[in-house]
């Protein structure tokens, strides 16, 4: 099955919000010194994330290798489209962003898959890319709580507010064997929530 034959399979295989109810405990904005008119990726450490939380997900028996967050400025700012991933999959993170109502995470369809481009990030993760002029949109959401994404599929951020926007991001493993976890699974373990 070709990543196009799944997109017309499943209507939203992109985001889920959660009603998890432990906060973070981060505030993202006071975390780091950064210029507001600028993209901003950043690594935490894990004694920056509320421990109740990191619990509360040991429940579902998920553990966390890093936590990053994003930051996207204001004034139409955007992160370019992009996987989280070496090639397209369902991978999954739980997403909190702060600040700048109205702003999106959307996803988008290659329409060619010559199209497609690798880079690496400045942590050293492979990912692909694509320009919003060779992709069709295919879902958008406003990540104003707790929400699961799949990020093994192309997306990227805008901003048309004039507030910065900044995304906390848990990339979820399973706690026994340190897979990545994929979106039919992540459904599956946060049914209730």
């Amino acid at each position: 099955m070709s990543i196009f034959d799944w997109f017309k399979k499943e209507e939203n295989i992109f985001h889920r919000y959660l009603d998890i109810p432990v906060s973070p405990g981060v505030d993202l904005f006071a975390k780091t010194d950064y210029d507001p008119m600028y993209y901003r990726h950043i690594k935490l450490e894990n004694t920056d994330i509320n421990p109740e939380l990191v619990k509360w997900f040991d429940q579902f028996d998920i553990a966390f290798y890093w936590f990053e967050a994003f930051y996207t400025p204001p004034y139409g700012g955007k992160i370019p489209i992009h996987t989280d991933t070496a090639e397209v999959c369902d991978v999954v993170k739980v997403n909190w962003t702060y600040g700048a109502p109205g702003s999106k995470l959307i996803w988008w369809e290659p329409k060619n898959k010559k199209n497609i481009k690798s880079f690496q990030t400045e942590f050293g993760a492979q990912y692909l890319t694509a320009e919003e002029k060779d992709c069709k949109h295919v879902y958008e959401a406003e990540i104003n709580k707790p929400s699961l994404v799949n990020i093994g599929r192309f997306h990227s951020t805008w901003n048309p507010t004039e507030e910065g926007r900044w995304t906390l991001s848990l990339p979820l493993i399973d706690k026994h064997s340190l897979d990545r976890i994929v979106w039919k699974d992540a459904k599956e373990r946060f049914s209730i929530y």
